[in-house]
């Protein structure tokens, strides 16, 4: 079925609403004139068809509970005599999106179709602004380890991963690299070439495309620079982000002389777990994500309590405070369940 607003058909506009590829069904398509008169139709279908009258520039909005309204616009405000010889089309898709990742910019219009008089048709355009992608602000795990000191260079790192979890298709991918690649810092900040390079064939045997053209470290100095590089590309994917994290907890709260690094490492993590917006994510990865928020929340207090003592001049000893150790159990659990 089509709509028409006037006796007048000039443009038709047609496509599909779909929300991650699935179809959308009992939708509303509002739809305002020149901000000064509006209807709204009713669509059971994913598909909508409608047509719009010539010199107004139309808002057309796409309704549905639960997810954000979205527009587009039909600017058809000045079309040239010649132009009725022909009726027009505008076909075009609405991806929908759910409510609680709303972005400021779904205010805008996400298409607009205006008519071209030297080729007599509409010409639409999409918005090319994209919104920039959030990067977790972790520095590197060698950073981290150069800044808590940790004395022990001898603690367990990674012997076996569970080969189900290094599918490319396993919600825990990107998670266990990142702790990998946690254990290869480690190594570096060690000194122990030979080691990391084992694990960046393991890397490499996990996905050969991310981490295949990289040459094996042969001096820590080096080795430094390549990790930053490595670093800075890979944490655009906060799953492997929060990896990392996970995976430089586990070494790192088991030794450290910087308190105030303990601290400010998991300040990094109530940051990014604040600003972080949990794009696709699967049902296993959501877990992940909400027992890290856990541990942020816990941090938020150990934080606190640590700031107050510094206060009275009687700083907190973490290595026996019942908040960190609790801390500390968390991220164990995380961890095991990532590598197990």
């Amino acid at each position: 079925m089509n709509y028409s607003f006037s006796n007048e058909k000039f443009v038709k506009i047609k496509g599909s609403v779909s929300f991650n590829s699935i179809p959308v069904t009992n939708y509303l398509v509002h739809v305002n004139f020149d901000d000064i008169d509006s209807n709204t139709l009713a669509f059971e279908k994913e598909k909508f068809d409608l047509w719009l009258p010539a010199n107004r520039k139309a808002k057309v909005s796409f309704i549905k509970e639960g997810f954000v309204t979205l527009h587009m616009i039909v600017d058809a405000s000045f079309i040239p005599s010649f132009a009725y010889k022909k009726k027009q089309t505008i076909e075009f898709n609405v991806k929908m999106i759910k409510i609680e990742n709303f972005n400021k910019v779904h205010l805008k219009p996400f298409c607009i179709a205006h008519f071209k008089a030297s080729e007599n048709k509409f010409i639409v355009s999409y918005s090319t602004k994209k919104t920039k992608k959030f990067k977790a602000p972790f520095p590197t795990p060698y950073s981290t380890f150069v800044g808590a000191k940790p004395i022990n260079k001898y603690l367990p790192t990674v012997a076996k991963i569970n080969k189900d979890h290094t599918r490319k298709n396993h919600p825990y991918f990107q998670l266990v690299q990142g702790a990998l690649f946690a254990n290869l810092n480690y190594s570096i900040f060690n000194e122990k070439i030979s080691t990391a390079n084992s694990y960046l064939d393991r890397l490499t045997d996990i996905d050969k495309n991310a981490w295949g053209n990289i040459k094996p470290f042969d001096t820590p100095e080096y080795a430094a620079i390549i990790l930053k590089t490595i670093h800075n590309k890979k944490t655009k994917d906060t799953l492997f982000a929060l990896g990392t994290w996970v995976g430089t907890s586990q070494l790192l709260f088991q030794s450290f002389t910087s308190n105030s690094k303990i601290i400010i490492h998991g300040k990094k993590l109530s940051y990014t777990l604040k600003y972080y917006k949990e794009y696709d994510l699967n049902e296993e990865q959501k877990l992940i994500v909400e027992a890290l928020r856990n541990i942020a929340i816990m941090y938020d207090e150990l934080v606190r309590k640590y700031m107050t003592a510094m206060k009275k001049k009687s700083p907190l000893k973490l290595v026996k405070n019942e908040l960190f150790l609790q801390i500390k159990y968390e991220n164990m659990k995380i961890y095991n369940t990532i590598i197990q």
